[in-house]
């Protein structure tokens, strides 16, 4: 799941980029990191909603951001490093 537009909001010392892709069909957001020095980008997934976003990447490459629930609440996420949320 890559979308249609995709926008950078953080890049560590390492050239890992965390931002946030819109994918057009469902009009959701999704946040995705890539690999060193911006090569692939791989999705962050949800916490079991449908939306997530990135905020901002640290150099141990661990993302902070939000994400909806199932439920459709709305928290915060921090991921391992270098892992998915």
């Amino acid at each position: 799941m890559l979308g249609d537009r995709s926008y950078p909001v953080g890049i560590n010392d390492a050239g890992r980029l965390a931002g946030n892709t819109l994918v057009l069909s469902s009009l959701t957001n999704r946040a995705f990191i890539t690999g060193p020095n911006g090569v692939g980008k791989t999705d962050l997934g949800t916490l079991g909603g449908s939306e997530s976003t990135a905020l901002d990447i640290n150099n141990a490459g661990q993302v902070v951001g939000g994400s909806t629930t199932a439920l459709g609440e709305h928290h915060a996420f921090i991921t391992g490093p270098m892992a998915p949320a």
